[in-house]
């Protein structure tokens, strides 16, 4: 029945305990990282030259805003989430303008440090929690010559789990290149950041993303192991037929 159907593999093979306690301790260390942020965020407030600790600065512009921490425990995510879009500002709001932007600066560091320090703690808890059990089940399911030829074929056209990794790894680094224009050029301070009554930012040097699969050699190198894997089982089930056969026979 493996032989045919590899699935009846995972049902038999024994499962790794409940992550749930990996989940709880992982997401509790990555809450204690916001929970820092957002002192840090309101201590700035109450000490910076602008009275009151309004993260708006009071703006009265035509337009909208809003703020708010977001916790995901089961998919460990954390998120810090502002939005200010203006159209226009009045007279009141120019005084308050350097103000804003110089927070807004320091703002944009603080919540790019904290999501670089959260990814240290929530990386290496999916990769046990998800990658793990993951690798183990793709192991178990190579008992099965079908099983062998699904991951062979995978990894030749670079849609395994190699493949996919690549692909989360130039994400990453095009995040990076992002983030560095973004402070090479000083976005966070900038009016265009928040408002419109400037003119339009200017988005044109923003970094391209893409993203180049691994060449055929690579593909092929990665899928050889199970390609030799899947002719050895071959010959050694037509071996095994052959005998069965012959002493049938006999």
């Amino acid at each position: 029945m493996v032989l045919v159907y590899p699935n009846v593999i995972l049902t038999v093979i024994p499962r790794p305990e409940s992550p749930d306690a990996l989940r709880a301790s992982a997401f509790n260390r990555i809450e204690n990282i916001w929970e820092t942020f957002d002192k840090e965020r309101k201590h700035y407030l109450a000490t910076d030259d602008f009275p009151g600790e309004d993260w708006g600065y009071e703006l009265r512009g035509s337009g909208l805003r809003g703020a708010n921490l977001m916790g995901n425990s089961q998919r460990l995510l954390y998120t810090y989430r502002s939005v200010m879009n203006f159209d226009g500002f009045g007279e009141k709001d120019e005084p308050k303008m350097p103000h804003a932007q110089k927070h807004f600066g320091f703002l944009g560091a603080q919540t790019i440090d904290a999501a670089d320090r959260t990814w240290l703690i929530r990386k290496p808890a999916l990769e046990e929690i998800f990658i793990q059990p993951a690798d183990m089940e793709r192991i178990y399911l190579k008992l099965s010559p079908v099983g062998l030829f699904d991951a062979a074929t995978q990894a030749w056209a670079g849609t395994d789990l190699l493949g996919v990794r690549d692909f989360f790894y130039a994400a990453r680094q095009y995040r990076q290149s992002v983030i560095n224009y973004f402070y090479d050029n000083k976005v966070f301070e900038s009016r265009q950041w928040f408002s419109g009554d400037k003119g339009a930012a200017d988005w044109s040097g923003l970094p391209q993303f893409s993203f180049q699969r691994d060449d055929i050699n690579t593909n092929a190198k990665r899928a050889v192991p199970d390609v030799c894997l899947l002719l050895m089982i071959n010959v050694v089930l037509f071996i095994v037929i052959f005998l069965i056969f012959i002493k049938t026979e006999v």
